[in-house]
C-alpha cells in the first residue's frame, strides 16, 4: 500500500516465469540481503561493498546458467537463486567480523576529522548506565577532548579509571562546574534537565548541552538531532535534543530507505528491556535471577 499496488503480471507465476527473470531474481535476492544489512547504514563505504558483491552474485548467477544449458531451465533457475543465497551470506557473515572493525575504525576518524578540539566535555549522571555508556563513546571513538569532567551525587568522590582519560574523581554537580567545560553531555532525569539545562548553556566557555532525555524533545526552539541525519546546521544550537533509543536506531535504518522511496508512514513495536531503567533497573534484573 505505501508504493502503490502492482499492476497485473507483476508476479507472474513461479511456473511460467522466464528462465531469465528467475536468474536475475537471484542476482537481485543477494542484493537485497545485503542493502538490508546494518552495516549498510553504518559503514561509510558499505554501499561500494555491495555494489562489489552484487556483481559477484551476477558473475556466479552467470557460472550456473553454463552448466544449466543442458538440464534445462529448472536447474538454471535452482542455481541462479542459490548463487544468490549463497553470496548474500557469504557477504554478511564475513561483513559482522570485517564490517564491525571498519566501522568502528571509520566512525572514530570521522569525529576526530569533523570535530575541532575540545578542552573539555562534561558528563552529568555518569554512574548510570547511560553516561557510562557516553564515557565509553568518548574512549572508543577517539574525542578529541584534552580532559573529561565526570558528575553524579550518590557517585561524587569515588575514581573512575578511564583508558584514555587516566583517573578521574567523580564531582558533585553545581552549574559553576558544568560550565568549565565546551560539551556538556546530560544523561539525567527530563525534570532535572528541565531545570537545569538552561543554566548550563552559555557561560564563560559558551557551553553547549547534549540533553539525552525527553525534557526537549518537543520544544520547538530546540534541535532534535540525529547526526548522521539532520546534524548538518543543527549541532552548534547552544542546546541540543537526542530522540530516544528506538527513534534514533530506527531513524538509521530507515533514512536511507527514506531517501529512495519516501517513506509515508512507519509503525513500529517496541518491547522496552530492563536496561530501559539505567543501571538501578540492571541491577534489579541481576539480582532477581
Amino acid at each position: 500500500e505505501l508504493f502503490g499496488s502492482p499492476g497485473p503480471g507483476v508476479y507472474p507465476h513461479r511456473a511460467t516465469m522466464p528462465v531469465s527473470r528467475k536468474a536475475s531474481m537471484g542476482s537481485a535476492a543477494a542484493a537485497a540481503a545485503l542493502l538490508a544489512a546494518p552495516a549498510f547504514v553504518s559503514t561509510p563505504s558499505a554501499p561500494a561493498r555491495a555494489a562489489h558483491s552484487v556483481q559477484m552474485a551476477e558473475g556466479l548467477v552467470m557460472e550456473a546458467a553454463a552448466p544449466s544449458a543442458q538440464t534445462g531451465a529448472g536447474s538454471l533457475a535452482g542455481g541462479a537463486m542459490a548463487a544468490g543465497a549463497a553470496v548474500a551470506a557469504m557477504s554478511l557473515a564475513s561483513a559482522r567480523g570485517r564490517g564491525k572493525r571498519a566501522a568502528k575504525a571509520a566512525r572514530a576518524s570521522k569525529v576526530a576529522m569533523a570535530a575541532d578540539k575540545v578542552g573539555c566535555v562534561g558528563i552529568v549522571g555518569c554512574s548510570g548506565a547511560v553516561g557510562q555508556e557516553m564515557l565509553k563513546c568518548l574512549e572508543d571513538r577517539n574525542f578529541p577532548t584534552e580532559k573529561v569532567k565526570l558528575f553524579a551525587k550518590r557517585a561524587a568522590g569515588t575514581t573512575v579509571s578511564s583508558s584514555k582519560f587516566g583517573d578521574i574523581v567523580v564531582e558533585p554537580f553545581s552549574i559553576e562546574a558544568a560550565q568549565e567545560c565546551e560539551i556538556c553531555l546530560l544523561a539525567v532525569s527530563g525534570d532535572f534537565s528541565l531545570e537545569y539545562s538552561p543554566k548550563i548553556g552559555g557561560g564563560p566557555k559558551n557551553t553547549q548541552v547534549v540533553d539525552n532525555s525527553s525534557a526537549w524533545r518537543y520544544d520547538e526552539n530546540t534541535p532534535l538531532v540525529v547526526p548522521e541525519i539532520n546534524g548538518e546546521g543543527k549541532c552548534n544550537a547552544p542546546l541540543v535534543a537526542n530522540p530516544n533509543c528506538t527513534t534514533a536506531v530506527g531513524a538509521m535504518a530507515l533514512w536511507p530507505i527514506h531517501q529512495k522511496y519516501k517513506l509515508k508512514k512507519v509503525i513500529m513495536s517496541t518491547y522496552q528491556a530492563a536496561s530501559g531503567a539505567g543501571a538501578e533497573g540492571m541491577a534489579e534484573l541481576e539480582n532477581g535471577l
